[in-house]
């Protein structure tokens, strides 16, 4: 019952909108409510719990401590949560749940619904979907779709997380179907992100196939990158953007998502932040920051999604501490793990449901990978 449970679990983590509810702008999603029974019983069955995320909850309550007169409590405890769910759940046995089915489920379902979005697009319905699969652009009207994502980057980076992990549970035998629907299906979410998770899926294939097969890979690879990005109004616009000197701000979302390390650059060429090791105390964003890097808030004005503010709060070390946690042992895999914990970062903060999955299906990885040396089967 309780695998059954957990099943559940990553279920409503990996779907968010399925199982969200939202009331006076306030959105709660039914993995919280899972979360707390699974820390629960965690507890009541003594599991014990990783020392490097215990020792970053530690530095956590510590530099909130330090800063007691800036620190909200409702955001420590919020980002509490998320390190004690993520301590237990990676501690608990994949295979119990048949994890990997279940991830592959996930990703045809995403596969699915963004290809008939797009489809559907193609022929000028894409306005009898339902509205929850997209996106409507701001600037020209344009649908962006998402999936069973909250928005459209979200969608882009959980394929390339799901893609990664099924690719490595293969040891990189995935046909070339499985690549392709992969492509077009990120293509279809039509996210500047969605083209970096292209270049490091292709990458991974040039990186898998023999020394002979590599150059015609990357001639066909970089054919599909230059067709996606120039068949697209909505990718073309965005190049027409930066064309035209219109810097980060050219780039629309995905440029507002960059300011905050625009921000942090230019702090670090004026002198070192104290805070970045000791830290602010939990949502201790100052105005200040906030008016530098532009709509990184809720309507309360302090809690930000955004790994730089996370930083804010806590320092590097945690930060340091949670990527290490789930990197790889094998060094390729630790260049193409930290790009993406990178690329994640500048999307989405720790406590989202994004850097949530891409942690814990990376530790699942490490896991099986450090169980097959242990009993000799690499």
């Amino acid at each position: 019952m309780y695998n059954l449970y957990r099943q559940i679990f990553i279920v409503s983590l990996c779907l968010p909108i399925l199982f969200m509810y939202s009331a006076g702008g306030t959105y709660l999603y039914l993995y919280y409510v899972l979360g707390a029974g699974i820390i629960m019983a965690s507890i009541w069955y003594r599991a014990k719990w990783p020392t490097l995320l215990v020792a970053t909850a530690l530095i956590m309550l510590l530099v909130s401590l330090f800063n007691i007169a800036s620190t909200r409590l409702s955001v420590l405890v919020f980002q509490l949560f998320f390190i004690v769910l993520l301590a237990v759940h990676s501690r608990l046995p994949f295979e119990r749940i048949n994890f990997k089915a279940i991830i592959t489920y996930i990703y045809y379902a995403y596969c699915f619904v963004l290809i008939l979005s797009g489809v559907i697009d193609l022929i000028g319905l894409a306005q009898f979907l339902p509205d929850m699969f997209y996106i409507i652009e701001r600037d020209n009207g344009g649908f962006r779709f998402n999936a069973f994502a909250t928005e459209s980057s979200y969608a882009a980076l959980l394929l390339l997380i799901f893609y990664r992990y099924l690719y490595r549970e293969s040891e990189g035998k995935l046909n070339v179907g499985f690549l392709m629907i992969t492509l077009l299906s990120i293509y279809f979410t039509k996210s500047v992100y969605g083209v970096i998770s292209i270049l490091l899926i292709l990458s991974m294939q040039v990186l898998s196939v023999r020394a002979s097969m590599k150059i015609p890979l990357l001639v066909i690879g970089g054919g599909i990158i230059l067709f996606l990005l120039f068949s697209s109004e909505y990718f073309f616009g965005r190049l027409s953007g930066l064309a035209e000197s219109q810097s980060v701000e050219g780039m629309g979302t995905a440029g507002i998502r960059l300011l905050p390390i625009v921000f942090f650059i230019e702090k670090l060429q004026n002198h070192v932040p104290y805070w970045l090791i000791t830290g602010n105390g939990a949502g201790s964003m100052s105005i200040e920051f906030y008016e530098s890097v532009g709509r990184f808030y809720t309507e309360e004005g302090r809690f930000s999604t955004h790994m730089i503010g996370f930083i804010h709060d806590y320092g590097m070390l945690p930060i340091i501490l949670l990527a290490k946690y789930a990197l790889p042992k094998d060094t390729m895999q630790q260049i193409f793990y930290m790009t993406m914990f990178i690329l994640i970062s500048t999307n989405a903060g720790f406590a989202t449901y994004l850097f949530f999955i891409f942690i814990l299906i990376e530790r699942a990885s490490k896991n099986v990978e450090t169980l097959k040396k242990e009993v000799g089967y690499i």
